[in-house]
């Protein structure tokens, strides 16, 4: 079950900056997923932790040329912002609501 549930985080991760990449012609989302595959297996091998640079260094060398550098490294900030930012803030919130609703509940005296 847990090889199933990474493998679809990987699909939805390679979705997202698919989406997130302009111009990218005449590419299927599975030759892009290919790229994708390496650059995550290039910054797994890597001691750098969470793999920046690496990751980013493989994609833009893979992508095809007619992308502008900038465009792509642009797009892989955002990626990164919704990959690791956003779950982080969203855990960041039920955090604080969980923590609140237990200091509530412990001065009320209700269970």
């Amino acid at each position: 079950m847990q090889i199933a549930v990474f493998s679809l985080d990987w699909l939805l991760a390679a979705a997202v900056l698919y989406c997130l990449i302009p111009s990218y012609p005449h590419q299927s989302y599975l030759q892009f997923f290919s790229i994708y595959q390496l650059g995550m297996a290039a910054s797994i091998m890597s001691n750098i932790p969470g793999g920046i640079g690496v990751f980013e260094t493989v994609i833009i060398f893979l992508l095809p040329e007619s992308i502008f550098a900038p465009d792509i490294l642009s797009s892989l900030l955002v990626y990164r912002s919704i990959r690791f930012l956003m779950p982080l803030a969203i855990a960041l919130v039920l955090v604080c609501c969980f923590e609140f609703r237990q200091r509530w509940r412990s001065k009320t005296g209700s269970k």
